[in-house]
This record gives structure tokens, sequence and C-alpha cells, in this order.
């Protein structure tokens, strides 16, 4: 099974060699990896050219933003799955050799995988476990998934289209709710860590994400519980903004 990774950068000379070490070293070698690079003026693109192997695929161009160039990456990927890991974000390097192995019996093509993820700090440092699941009976609260730790079978996009640029945060959300509505498998792969630093743009920007999510929700035709999603906004307001999203997911995972 040959997989597509996809990297979209602008301006994040900090972390991209922690992401790019951690995907070129993963133990599974049946990988293409392509990174997208917004024409970054941060020295993250001169790291790039001086330091990724020839094999890369590597596009430095503008961009109409995040979803852009990851419809961008879509659109070069050869792989029959296809997984995001963004610069911010790190996997450990039996990561695809796991979704891979259980991810080969089933119609991949055609199929979502998802594995649950570790929020971190700006540091790497461990915040919380989040065990997904997709949240079929309470939408209003999310989707249950996070588009950095999903395998998206490129058949998926064909059937269901790619990711809507209407939407400047929530387009990832907003596929998923799309392929569920389309009747594409969503399949848990266990035992995998995939670390997604917090404070990313839905992260520092999280009242505008939750207004896009819930028109997503109605432009896909998904009912939800109005009265639970806007008391579930209340409690995200008091968590992230009161608390702080770092201190929230520290108290969280102790209460756990």
């Amino acid at each position: 099974m040959k997989v597509s990774i996809i990297t979209v950068v602008r301006n994040n000379v900090n972390s991209i060699e922690r992401c790019y070490l951690s995907v070129v070293g993963q133990t599974y070698k049946n990988i293409e990896y392509i990174i997208i690079d917004g024409n970054s003026t941060d020295g993250t693109s001169e790291w790039l050219q001086d330091n990724i192997d020839s094999s890369i695929r590597y596009i430095r161009e503008d961009d109409k933003g995040l979803y852009d160039a990851m419809n961008k990456g879509v659109k070069h990927s050869t792989g029959e799955i296809i997984g995001i890991v963004n610069s911010d974000d790190f996997i450990s390097k039996d990561y695809i050799e796991k979704v891979v192995g259980q991810a080969v019996n089933i119609d991949y093509e055609n199929s979502i995988f998802y594995t649950d993820y570790m929020l971190v700090d700006e540091h790497g440092e461990s915040l919380l476990l989040k065990n997904a699941t997709l949240n079929k009976n309470c939408f209003h609260k999310g989707t249950g998934l996070m588009h950095t730790a999903l395998f998206i079978g490129k058949g998926v996009f064909h059937q269901v289209g790619l990711y809507d640029l209407s939407y400047e945060i929530a387009a990832d959300s907003e596929l998923i709710l799309r392929a569920y509505q389309n009747g594409v498998p969503f399949v848990k792969i266990e035992g995998c860590n995939n670390f997604m630093t917090i404070g990313g743009v839905s992260g520092n920007r999280i009242h505008i994400a939750r207004r896009e999510y819930l028109k997503a929700l109605q432009n896909n035709n998904i009912k939800f519980n109005k009265l639970k999603a806007l008391f579930f906004n209340l409690q995200r307001w008091i968590a992230y903004d009161l608390l702080g999203i770092d201190n929230y997911l520290r108290i969280k995972s102790l209460l756990k």
C-alpha cells in the first residue's frame, strides 16, 4: 500500500524540522511525502531547501490559505490513502506501519481511518490523550475526530470532493461530515501515536471554528440539538478564554 503524507506550512521554522524528521523516519517505507510551502518568509523555505531529501515532493508557491494548500497536496498525491501531518505536529516512528497493518485488509481506498491523538504544548510536552470516536449521537460537540489523525482513501476524495474553501477554519470537520452523510466507512486504528500541538489556527480562533462547524452541520443536513450546542459553546468559552487552553487540558487530564 502506498501512503501519501502531506505537510502544509507557512512560516513555521521552529517546528518544521521536528515534523519533517518524524515523517522521513518512519519504519514503513512506501511513503510519498509532499510538502506544500506557502512561500514562507521566516527561514522555513530555506531550511526545507537545504535539508529535504531529493525524493520529497516540495512545492513552494502562494496559496489561498490552509485548505487550498491541502487540496493541492491531495491533487498531487498518488498514494492509495492520504494523511495530513501539520507542520506543528509529529508522529511516532511506527505510526504509519501500524495504520497500514490494520487497514490493508479493508477497502482502504474508499474508507477513512482514524486514530487517537495526544495533545501537546509547543515544547512537545503531553497534555491530554484524546480517545477518538465518531460522535454520531452528539455531533453538536464536534465530530470526535481530528484531521491530523486521519487517513483518507483516495477514492473518498473522488466520491465526496475536496476541502470546501468557503470554510476558513473548519473545512476539515466539514469534509468529515460530508463523508459521513455520503456513507463513507469510518474505521478506527488502534495503538497509534499521533501528536498534535495545541494552539493552531482552530485553537486561537475557537469561536469562529465553532460557528463554522455548526454551519457545516446545517449545510450537510445533519440534525443536532441547538440548545446543547449553545451550552457546549458556553463551556468552551469558559474553559478556553478564562483558563487558557493549556491549563484547561492539564486540569482535564488530572481529572481523568
